[in-house]
């Protein structure tokens, strides 16, 4: 598609991983991966004028000369070559796939990235071409905002490639459609890109959680692009959410533990595994504050980088990392189709200096609360209402009276004189899944 001569994926025969639950020879039906970590030396012997990218590193430099440099950009030209043939060497180590694109009317940049990676973008001349121009500095701020966040990337090399046909990730690279609007090209490009820490480095067996991969990686984008484009969202998932409470209208969420290949409906699949697994780490860090998830992402990709974790691993991680236990919120959100509804039933006076919120679940799903108490002085004031079920709370806020998860109904009191309170609101920057938000706020 889009005039490119070769895009090579999925050609060849994969091995099968072996792990503690024996062989996995799932066939790929265009949606999820699941591949053991290996290396692998690829020599492509091809047409002397082609030009090619994609996995590992190039051992056969010389094909290249560069022909300039504008803005910490270079550009290459092949090496003229009197033979019919030419010979690409490429070597990769712990990577579970390799792919590649060769095209004779590619285009090839490369800049620095962070802690001295190259970049290299691969594309075609023509009218989009522009938007390939621009793209290299947003790229370099993505590797770095995903350093930050999710963990340092590993390999020493990355080729953004233009493959022809929508976007899709693979180790040390990802194959894009080429034309559309910068903004777009931005978008799927951190999206596909992202996959190389969820997918790539961690590994997690897609075909039977696609949410550890497509959901975090959904998450990953939302959270770059917030900062990128900057867009200042204080809540950057709400599509993910729309999507989520579109499904649950419809009458058709499955559980999130369905394996890929065997959710009823296509939306289905790519609600649950894009949008519910963005949710389960947006939710997660309502849970359990930002700082101490912030931590919990780093130490996830630390402790399991090229070791296929699964969700249990991850919530070890996380359990550790907030003191709080999860194993309810893992099982709700992961095993079952539940949904949350809390209300705020009332508000009254509880002595001269205290006031008295009563509290409902209403929905099926328990969840801790954040309440927002505004103040009839200016003040804003934040409090978690914890499970009993979590032995913790927040740390970077104060937690009222722990909620046992199967009384409906519970009353917290806040030292707070009720003529000083002009409006109660749970949960007030949307993190929590709630399916009827319109009983989460009262006023005096």
């Amino acid at each position: 598609a889009e005039g490119v001569d070769y895009t090579r994926t999925q050609w060849y025969p994969k091995m099968a991983v072996y792990d503690e639950d024996g062989w996995h020879p799932d066939p790929y039906v265009a949606r999820e991966f699941y591949g053991e970590y290996g290396v692998f030396d690829v020599t492509i012997n091809i047409d002397y004028n082609y030009k090619l990218g994609g996995t590992g590193v190039l051992m056969s430099p010389e094909v290249w000369q560069k022909t300039g440099e504008t803005d910490g950009v270079s550009s290459y030209e092949l090496v003229p070559n009197k033979k019919s043939k030419r010979t690409w060497k490429f070597h990769a180590e712990n990577v579970h796939d390799f792919a590649w694109a060769a095209d004779p009317e590619y285009i090839r940049t490369s800049t620095a990235g962070p802690g001295g990676m190259e970049i290299n973008f691969f594309y075609l001349p023509g009218s989009w071409k522009d938007n390939w121009v621009k793209l290299p500095p947003y790229t370099v701020s993505f590797f770095r905002l995903m350093n930050e966040k999710f963990g340092t990337y590993a390999y020493p090399q990355f080729s953004v490639i233009q493959g022809g046909d929508g976007g899709m990730e693979y180790p040390m690279c990802t194959m894009l459609k080429g034309t559309g609007k910068l903004d777009g090209l931005v978008g799927v490009m951190v999206h596909e890109s992202a996959h190389n820490w969820f997918y790539g480095m961690l590994g997690t067996n897609e075909n039977q959680y696609p949410w550890m991969d497509e959901g975090f990686t959904s998450f990953a984008e939302e959270e770059v692009l917030n900062v990128l484009m900057e867009k200042n969202e204080e809540n950057p998932h709400k599509g993910a959410y729309r999507n989520y409470f579109f499904l649950v209208q419809q009458n058709e969420v499955e559980p999130m533990s369905t394996p890929a290949d065997y959710f009823d409906h296509n939306r289905t699949y790519g609600i649950s595994s894009y949008s519910r697994g963005q949710m389960f780490l947006a939710q997660l860090r309502y849970i359990i504050g930002d700082e101490t998830f912030n931590k919990g992402m780093l130490k996830y990709y630390e402790v399991w980088r090229f070791k296929h974790p699964d969700p249990q691993d991850f919530l070890r991680v996380m359990e550790e990392v907030s003191g709080i236990q999860l194993d309810w919120y893992l099982n709700f959100w992961m095993n079952t189709s539940k949904t949350i509804d809390y209300a705020i039933e009332g508000v009254e006076n509880d002595g001269r200096l205290h006031t008295m919120v009563s509290l409902k679940r209403e929905g099926s799903m328990p969840m801790p609360l954040v309440l927002e108490v505004k103040l009839k002085s200016g003040g804003t004031r934040y409090y978690q209402v914890p499970l009993l079920s979590m032995y913790g709370s927040r740390n970077d806020m104060p937690a009222l009276q722990e909620w046992p998860w199967t009384n409906p109904v519970h009353k917290v009191r806040l030292e707070i004189p009720f003529r000083d309170i002009e409006e109660i609101t749970i949960d007030p920057l949307e993190f929590m899944a709630d399916v009827k938000r319109e009983n989460n706020d009262w006023k005096e």
